[in-house]
């Protein structure tokens, strides 16, 4: 990881490889989503800067006026595009980390979580989960059927059938949210892509 405040100030300029040739443009910086460490950058190449790649800032050192990778020209080339939307998850990682010959941290191999993102992919994630906050509000303040929940009175040990059961409708509720935030990131990611 780079040891260095403010990486993301360094966004637009240019990123060579370890023997100084350059690859690209830095376009974006993926950051842990446990710690906020800088972990990968988006670079931009090609042609008109066509071509996205993600290439981990594993061994990259900073420089007065470019990025240099710990990689050859050539592996970040033949690197995984950047098609995430701003969010890797396990798998993704996992995949950049082993094209680039970077051991990957057992607990990602085949999750699909987020593990990585850019600001503005997190930006973004808490845009939508406060509208789905501020919706699940708005439906239970209008008597819709998301009830708050309240604490089952003690009994022999055994929860009540009210206790284990959610209000109805509350279940295909809560499931229209959720489809609905994930079909809102989907057109994020393809509005993106283009």
């Amino acid at each position: 990881m780079v040891g260095v405040e403010g990486i993301a100030e360094w966004i637009g300029r240019e990123v060579v490889d370890r023997d100084g040739e350059k690859v690209g443009r830095l376009e974006d910086v993926y950051f842990d989503t446990t710690d906020h460490e800088p972990v990968f950058v988006s670079l931009k190449s090609g042609a008109f800067g066509r071509s996205q790649s993600v290439a981990p800032l594993a061994g990259a050192t900073l420089s007065r006026d470019y990025v240099r990778l710990d990689a050859t020209k050539e592996l970040v080339k033949d690197a995984p595009e950047d098609t995430s939307g701003g969010r890797l998850t396990g798998v993704d990682a996992v995949a950049v980390l082993r094209h680039f010959g970077l051991p990957a941290e057992a607990d990602l191999d085949g999750e699909t979580r987020v593990c990585f993102q850019t600001a503005g992919a997190e930006e973004e994630s808490e845009r939508k989960r406060a509208e789905v906050a501020a919706e699940e509000s708005r439906d239970a303040g209008d008597g819709g059927a998301v009830v708050a929940a309240s604490p089952a009175p003690e009994t022999d040990g055994a929860p009540s059938p009210a206790a284990s059961s959610p209000a109805p409708g509350a279940t295909a509720d809560r499931h229209d949210l959720l489809a609905r935030l994930e079909e809102l990131e989907n057109r994020v990611a393809a509005l993106e892509r283009r």
